[in-house]
């Protein structure tokens, strides 16, 4: 393993009775993950922990709990009655937000079912990925899309951004459904761009405003979704 032994200039260690500095968790050697993994050895009380240590203090840009909404989404999910699948939506946020990699949740334990899923869910801001982008990529992973769903759900109710409300959150979850079921069909996917525009679903948008629709699109997709047209 390959991991830092060294926090960052000016980080603080977090005080824990289990001695485990758990905020920085991502940075800390083989032997602390492996304490980890040794004092909650179930994985789904793994995930809960870690993400509680990291997320509760958190406030989101709408003033409510980032621990609330990984609650809720884990709940949800909860009814699946799939160990993994709830680990997974514990963990969706984990490796975007905060100091973690796909390899510390591979050293910490977690399925390759689960680290694929994460790595699916966690959009790519150092690559500049587009939120289209993003999109079209998770809608490969099956446990992905039933997350991200649940996800989108739950931002919904809590005042996300204009663009989101009435633009990136219909067509994603059009897409996703879309995607879903070619899934449960066998069927392959087609690319959003192609979606987006052959839609029944997300015509209505495009009819209320195509200049509006086409420049979201293209500033989403990092200029990959050009040349729009409704057949």
């Amino acid at each position: 393993m390959n991991v830092e032994t060294k926090l960052p200039s000016g980080v603080k260690e977090v005080a824990d009775p289990t001695g485990i500095d758990w905020r920085h968790i991502a940075l800390q050697t083989a032997h602390s993950k492996k304490r980890l993994i040794d004092l909650f050895p179930n994985q789904l009380e793994r995930a809960k922990e870690i993400v509680t240590k990291e997320f509760q203090s958190d406030i989101r840009r709408d003033d409510t709990s980032a621990l609330g909404h990984m609650e809720r989404v884990a709940k949800s999910v909860a009814r699946f009655n799939d160990p993994e699948l709830e680990q997974i939506a514990w963990l969706h946020d984990l490796v975007e937000e905060k100091k973690y990699t796909i390899q510390d949740l591979k050293d910490l334990g977690f399925s390759p079912r689960v680290v694929t899923a994460v790595d699916a869910l966690s959009k790519r801001e150092m690559d500049g990925e587009g939120y289209l982008n993003y999109i079209e990529r998770l809608a490969h992973n099956i446990d992905a899309i039933i997350v991200k769903l649940i996800d989108i759900d739950d931002n919904s109710t809590k005042g996300a951004g204009r663009d989101r409300m009435e633009f990136l959150y219909p067509v994603a979850k059009a897409y996703l459904i879309d995607a879903q079921r070619r899934h449960n069909r066998d069927q392959p996917l087609i690319p959003i761009g192609q979606f987006m525009y052959e839609s029944k679903r997300i015509k209505p948008l495009y009819d209320a405003n195509p200049d509006g629709f086409n420049m979201l699109a293209r500033r989403h997709s990092n200029n990959t979704i050009i040349a729009p047209h409704f057949g």
